[in-house]
């Protein structure tokens, strides 16, 4: 379980790795926007979309990072300070490479919601582990399956 995990992980790790350092054309999403739904570019659904994207963007690497530190074992703070140091550094690293390339803006908010993300995938592992377990069915239509 703990492989699957590992590999899930690493996958999807890279597959954001490459949306985060790929050339996009901002212009060409807005535009979209306006033609599908009438939504016009303003600086503010600019901002609050990038957070969005980037919180929901690092959400599963929290989450799975951290299941797969803790094993079977319960979360314990440690665990959750690493992971969301690691998504940090990762983050910042991302930024400074997208900076070093200069083809996209690089931006301090990505790194807090990046973050932000990590940390809510660990909150939801935490919360998960937390969650009371189905109780197996007791009685006569039990015993005849």
């Amino acid at each position: 379980m703990r492989r699957r995990l590992l590999v899930f992980a690493i996958v999807y790790g890279a597959l954001v790795a490459a949306a985060i350092l790929s050339p996009l054309d901002p212009n060409a999403f807005w535009d979209f926007l306006y033609r599908r739904f009438g939504i016009v570019w303003t600086l503010r659904y600019e901002i609050g979309l990038d957070v969005l994207v980037n919180v929901l963007l690092f959400v599963p690497i929290g989450f799975l990072v951290q299941r797969w530190r803790r094993g079977a074992a319960p979360p314990v703070a440690r665990d959750t300070l690493l992971v969301v140091l690691g998504a940090a550094l990762a983050s910042t690293a991302f930024e400074a490479v997208q900076w070093a390339i200069g083809h996209r803006d690089v931006d301090l908010l990505d790194v807090a919601s990046d973050t932000a993300g990590a940390a809510l995938g660990c909150a939801i592992d935490r919360l998960a582990r937390r969650a009371p377990k189905p109780v197996p069915a007791v009685g006569p239509a039990a015993e005849d399956s």
